[in-house]
């Protein structure tokens, strides 16, 4: 397990939390290469074969396969699941629908991030209140601030990720909730494998007391970011899906058919 020293330096994990936005246009980038691929024809082969004797080489000097420990394998099997997940609904989708399913991939992630990165200055906090007594009182008041600042838009930002799931028209609410599943179970097993160790100097105490100031108003700004996204992007409005039935509709006439003459 890796060792590590949390040092309130919990602006790492927040710049990861940006970083979501690439990671997650890399995703549908990679999902786009595929489709295009799978439509391309097969072209011939023009290389020339190579030789059984450079064949057998390349087995000989073949590096052997390193095994990953148990928590990194358990890691990595939950990530490659979840991607298979993603790509399983992202494949099939509309350009717009793409776009709309991976913002709810990359805003869930951003919240996710957030929470996780809470946990931690909640640990650091305690653990500079157990080894300086005398910044235990204000450094407990900060946390309770900070707290109250982030969690109400943390409630807002989750709400419209809820509304966004129910909005869309183009996979089952469930699926998403699966990926979302996915998501939390790889972040957790990936925290599992750092040990943070939170340093309880009273300089780091005070440095971590100073930089709550930054966080806080980095979440806020991080977590606004994703109440910007409309929930109907993927989905047409009501009254204009009424509109477009009734245009469909042939014409009715108004006037009744003229008896046949006799």
């Amino acid at each position: 397990m890796t060792r590590t020293i949390f040092l309130a330096l919990f602006m790492l994990a927040f710049s990861a939390a940006v970083s979501l936005a690439a990671e997650e246009g890399a995703l549908a980038a990679e999902v786009k290469a595929e489709e295009k691929a799978a439509e391309a024809p097969a072209q011939e082969e023009v290389k020339e074969a190579p030789k059984e004797e450079k064949k057998e080489e390349a087995k000989e000097t073949a590096p052997e396969k390193v095994e990953l420990p148990p928590e990194a394998r358990a890691h990595q099997e939950a990530a490659e699941k979840v991607f298979a997940d993603i790509k399983e609904i992202a494949g099939s989708l509309k350009p717009e629908e793409q776009k709309h399913f991976f913002l709810l991939y990359s805003n869930y992630n951003i919240i996710g991030t957030v929470k996780m990165v809470q946990g931690d200055v909640d640990n650091a906090v305690e653990g500079c209140g157990k080894e300086n007594p005398d910044l235990k009182a204000g450094m407990d008041a900060r946390l309770k601030e900070w707290h109250g600042a982030i969690d109400p838009v943390i409630e807002e930002a989750e709400a419209n990720v809820d509304n966004m799931v129910l909005a869309q028209e183009y996979t089952k609410p469930a699926q998403i909730q699966k990926v979302f599943k996915g998501l939390d179970k790889t972040r957790a097993l990936a925290a599992k494998q750092v040990e943070k160790i939170p340093v309880t100097t009273k300089d780091a105490c005070e440095y971590l007391q100073e930089k709550m100031s930054d966080t806080q108003e980095n979440f806020i700004r991080l977590l606004r970011s994703t109440l910007v996204s409309v929930p109907q992007v993927a989905t047409q409005p009501a009254e204009e899906k009424a509109e477009e039935k009734t245009e469909e509709k042939p014409a009715e006439s108004a006037e009744p058919s003229a008896a046949p003459k006799e």
